[in-house]
């Protein structure tokens, strides 16, 4: 009785993990893709006139003075200009010279590190950050991260120049 038990408990066991397995990913299958079709229309070029071989003409049988024959003047084929394509010209743009406007750089940190950077209400950045390209100006800073403070500031930038802003969150 102990062996049937083993027995049925042992298919039971294989019968469930066969239905409980994960089945093998599907295959892929190549798709077949259309055949793009070329809708331009064919470059048809105009070809000379064939020029017919010059005839030959029998000598006539009797013994007189010989007879000029006056080949027929042949001109030389016409070269077939290539088919161009006409690129329009780029237009000329007259703009006054402004003045080059070096960009400032400002460093954030913040203490914990890891905190989301917003400048003008733009995420840019996770501290630490250095961004060198911040026009000159006011700006609007806010660091952000969850489970603490927000900080906020305010900080005017002038041309070229260095900043550092640091943060505490805690």
């Amino acid at each position: 009785m102990l062996v049937l038990g083993l027995l049925a408990g042992f298919g039971a066991g294989f019968v469930v993990g066969q239905r409980l397995a994960v089945p093998p990913p599907p295959r892929a299958v190549e798709v077949p893709r259309p055949v793009p079709i070329d809708t331009t229309p064919p470059i048809q070029m105009a070809l000379p006139p064939p020029v017919a071989p010059a005839q030959t003409v029998p000598e006539p049988a009797r013994a007189e003075a010989p007879v000029e024959i006056e080949e027929p003047d042949v001109e030389p084929p016409v070269p077939v200009p290539k088919p161009t394509v006409a690129r329009p010209a780029p237009p000329a743009v007259s703009r006054p010279a402004a003045p080059a406007v070096r960009p400032a750089t400002v460093r954030f940190d913040s203490r914990p590190p890891g905190a989301t950077v917003y400048l003008d209400e733009v995420r840019v950045g996770v501290t630490p950050l250095t961004i060198d390209k911040v026009a000159p100006g006011e700006h609007q800073v806010r660091l952000e991260m969850l489970g603490h403070d927000t900080w906020r500031t305010s900080v005017t930038v002038k041309e070229g120049e260095q900043y550092f802003l640091g943060a505490s969150l805690e």
